[in-house]
Parts: C-alpha cells; structure tokens; sequence
C-alpha cells in the first residue's frame, strides 16, 4: 500500500490514472524494500506516461548494491579446503575477495582476525597488509567495478586436537561494514593406538605352544630324574 494517489499494484506494476489539468504537474510515488540476496547487483527503475497523445519514458534511475566479499581458504596448492579436516603443522591460506560495487572509488579496509588454535606465519600478508594485536589489516583506495583480493597464511598449532578452526574477514568502504562468510576447518580427535584383538585361530595356537611348553619342561624333569636314579 505504498503507492499514493490511488495507484494500483497488480502482476509487478503500479498504475495511476488521473484527469490532469492544462499546466497542472502530477506527481506519484511508491516503495520498494531492496532484497537482502542482491549482491552487488545494479537496482535500475524506468517509468512509461500516456497522456492520449504521446507514451514517454522517464529517464532511468540506478541505484549500485554492495557485494557480499568472498572468503576461502586454500593448501599450498591453491585448492579450497574449506570445510575439509586438517591437522596439527598444517599450513593454511587465506583470502578475501572485495568487489567495489558502489559506483564510485572507494577507501577500502579489509580487517581479518587470526583464528583460535593457529598462528600467524610472520610476513605471509600480501598487499602491504599489517599484523598487530591478532589482526592483519589492509587499506587500499579500490576504484569503481575492480576486485581486490587479499591472503595471508597461518599455522595450525601442535596438539590440536578435536578442535573447528572457523575464520572471517569484514570489509570497510565507507558506505557498508559487510562479513565475509565463515570458513571452517575440522581437527579430528587423536585415536589411541590399542592392539589389534587375537582371532579365534592365533588364541588356539597359543594354548597349544603353551601345552607344549609345559610338556616338554615335565619331560625334560623325568629324564633328569631317571638318570640321578641309575
């Protein structure tokens, strides 16, 4: 019910009509609520007058949308592991992918914590980024449509065990604060090493040698006997 002056919505259209006088400016308005899926797409809006003589279009309006940034995190290879099991010793790389949608230049700060359970491998941040107090911070005047990606790398750490190694980034370019996704990384529990269980064929042989044992130590008693004997 935004739309004033009676305007009727109906089949993803407002309509008006009104009887305009000679001279007489008309003006209609309406609301939209901007989807929270947009993702850096351009909202573009035209309107079409019929006054019975000529169909005119308005000049179009555009309106730029923020993109979400993008975080991964890859192997030594360069291939995504998010959501993969890692280990102990395991070196990992991060990146944040920032994508200046807003229409104009933009000063761009991309802030990324260091997660729990790793460490940072010192001077791994690329694009002049800075580590202090378990952050690495990067800034950089992005200009409008390019995409700027950062990474930095860290270390799982020893006896890490049965732990989830989550991680993200936020990006600041003055019109939106914006997270990133999480990424996750799974340490699996340490299985202790037990012994594998004797089958029902290596039980029977050990009583059998054991039997034997003992035999051949009582034989070996009764010939020591008879020979004191003679």
């Amino acid at each position: 019910n935004s739309a004033d002056n009676n305007g009727k919505f109906a089949n993803g259209e407002v309509t008006w009509s009104k009887k305009v006088a000679k001279g007489e400016t008309w003006k209609v308005t309406f609301k939209v609520k901007v989807n929270n899926d947009v993702d850096g797409k351009e909202i573009k809006n035209i309107a079409r007058t019929s006054d019975g003589v000529l169909d005119i279009d308005t000049n179009p309006t555009n309106n730029p949308t923020p993109k979400k940034p993008i975080k991964d995190v890859v192997d030594n290879k360069g291939t995504t592991i998010n959501g993969k099991a890692v280990k102990p010793g395991d070196i990992l790389t991060y990146t944040v992918s920032y994508t200046n949608t807003t229409g104009e230049d933009r000063d761009v700060t991309i802030k990324d914590k260091i997660p729990e359970y790793t460490t940072y491998v010192e001077n791994s941040a690329d694009n002049n980024g800075k580590y202090t107090n378990g952050e690495v911070v990067w800034t950089k005047r992005v200009a409008k449509g390019e995409t700027w990606t950062v990474t930095f790398k860290v270390k799982v750490n020893e006896e890490t065990y049965g732990k989830e190694i989550k991680n993200i980034a936020r990006t600041s370019d003055g019109v939106l604060d914006i997270d990133t996704n999480p990424t996750t990384n799974p340490v699996p529990p340490t299985t202790p090493k037990t012994p594998l269980p004797k089958t029902g064929n290596e039980a029977t042989n050990g009583i059998y040698a054991g039997v034997a044992t003992l035999l051949a130590g009582l034989g070996l008693a009764l010939r020591r006997k008879r020979k004191d004997e003679e």
